[in-house]
């Protein structure tokens, strides 16, 4: 049994500045992930269900978090009176921060099914952890909020939200080698995910723990360009992204 899985998909707390920031007026942002935030949760959780969050190329990429995370918030790398100021994200349940070597340690002992109960993993474990994976800046980017997502008519995967899905329309806004990057990630995920081969399993935590740490030393979110951006009138006002000029 796998002692630690992700369930829900929270927030990402002051782990990122507010997406609404610098909105113009009548417009409200949010962060838009390329790589869906339950992709993310499932391979988490399918590598815990298979005990493989051990893995050499998992832990890889992983360990490349963890030091992105702590780059952004240095004074995370120490302990002493440094732990008061870091972001709330960063904090245990009493308010303490949680600096770079606990998390290293937690993660250790979570991968290798060292902590024996859900009691002995710490209260902060999961929001922290899911977090840092979840919402990494190098596979969001930050757009209007109040877009055609694929639950609506008219939805078109070249230009709107990718809902719970792979987000198509992100190669209009990301460069072009890091929209291949995740692409590529997001299709070794779907295949790990739903592979009951062990070897084709390790063949996709390969390719993952080798192209997963690119993404993450992106250390900050795309960012909006109203050029790139239009209101659909056909469509409830809601904002699409263009076509690229050719």
């Amino acid at each position: 049994m796998p002692i630690y899985t992700i369930a829900t998909v929270d927030a990402p707390g002051d782990l990122l500045p507010a997406a609404n920031a610098g909105a113009p007026p009548g417009m409200t942002f949010a962060y838009h992930h390329v790589i869906a935030k339950n992709r993310l949760r499932d391979f988490w959780n399918a590598a815990a269900n298979n005990d493989e969050l051990k893995n050499a190329n998992f832990t890889s990429f992983m360990t490349t978090l963890i030091e992105k995370t702590y780059e952004r918030f240095p004074q995370g790398g120490s302990g002493g009176n440094v732990r008061t100021t870091l972001p709330a994200a960063l904090q245990d349940s009493n308010g303490v921060g949680i600096v770079k070597g606990q998390m290293e340690a937690l993660f250790d002992a979570v991968s290798n099914q060292r902590v024996l109960t859900t009691e002995q993993v710490p209260r902060w474990a999961n929001e922290v952890i899911e977090r840092m994976l979840i919402w990494a800046p190098g596979n969001l980017h930050k757009g209007p909020s109040l877009r055609i997502n694929p639950n609506m008519p008219g939805w078109d995967q070249r230009w709107d939200d990718g809902g719970d899905n792979f987000e198509h329309a992100a190669n209009l806004v990301l460069d072009q080698p890091t929209f291949g990057l995740l692409s590529a990630i997001e299709a070794d995920m779907a295949t790990y995910i739903g592979s009951h081969d062990s070897k084709t399993r390790l063949d996709c935590l390969k390719r993952i723990g080798a192209s997963f740490p690119a993404v993450h030393a992106i250390q900050t979110v795309w960012p909006f360009d109203a050029r790139q951006w239009y209101v659909d009138k056909a469509n409830g006002d809601r904002w699409r992204l263009k076509a690229k000029p050719t």
